[in-house]
């Protein structure tokens, strides 16, 4: 019998936005530094900008999907964060990149974006730690608004579970390669101040958060 992974990271977000890339390289990181990898994409419609998830395990397992709560999730925006929630876990700590991108499903279907409030409690409600930014805001002046996933590994590579996991330090940003956009990205993303947020799984004591409704499009994807 398989065991568990020594890490599991999830990546979600909507197409455009570098999910897929962010994983590849966490996972090309991991691998030059000699451990195994295996790499997934949940489901997604990245050309059409559409929601997309994709997961890196590493360790000695033969795994082909997440096994319980992932360690680690990088959500790109709020409600792709949110869909998530209900896969995560007392110990799973959550980035989120908070500036709201409308998925290509809600437009064609005319709807506007769900609550911001109520994606965040959704989030927190169900992880052990949540730390957020909006990270688009930042890279916006620095003409890197296409760089999101880029950034958002900056603001990864600094969790101690990626040393714990066997990610030496500097690891992440060399397998970017030399692109000097990517570099510039990552390195912004690794210095911005993320906001730590109450989190009801971590303490077991919280309100009730407010609701998104039942035909918001945040069932259960993962």
């Amino acid at each position: 019998m398989s065991r568990r992974a020594e890490l599991q990271v999830l990546f979600c977000g909507v197409g455009g936005q570098g999910v897929l890339r962010a994983a590849d390289v966490l996972g090309r990181a991991f691998f030059a530094a000699g451990n195994r990898v295996n790499l997934g994409q949940l489901h997604g419609m990245s050309q059409r900008g559409g929601s997309v998830s994709s997961f890196v395990l590493v360790g000695p397992v033969d795994a082909a999907l997440l096994d319980g709560p992932p360690d680690l999730v990088v959500a790109l925006e709020p409600l792709e964060g949110a869909r998530a929630a209900a896969s995560f876990g007392a110990n799973t700590t959550v980035l989120v990149n908070t500036h709201p991108v409308v998925p290509y499903e809600r437009t064609r279907l005319g709807q506007g974006y769900p609550d911001e409030a109520a994606l965040m409690a959704r989030i927190t409600r169900h992880a052990g730690r949540v730390r957020a930014a909006d990270v688009s805001a930042a890279l916006a002046p620095e003409g890197l608004e296409r760089a999101v996933g880029v950034a958002m590994l900056g603001a990864l590579s600094l969790q101690p579970a990626l040393v714990g996991a066997g990610l030496p330090e500097g690891a992440l940003a060399s397998a970017l390669g030399t692109s000097r956009e990517a570099q510039r990205a990552f390195a912004l993303g690794a210095s911005l101040d993320f906001a730590e947020l109450p989190c009801a799984a971590a303490t077991q004591h919280s309100a009730t958060p407010p609701s998104v409704g039942n035909d918001d499009g945040l069932q259960a994807r993962h």
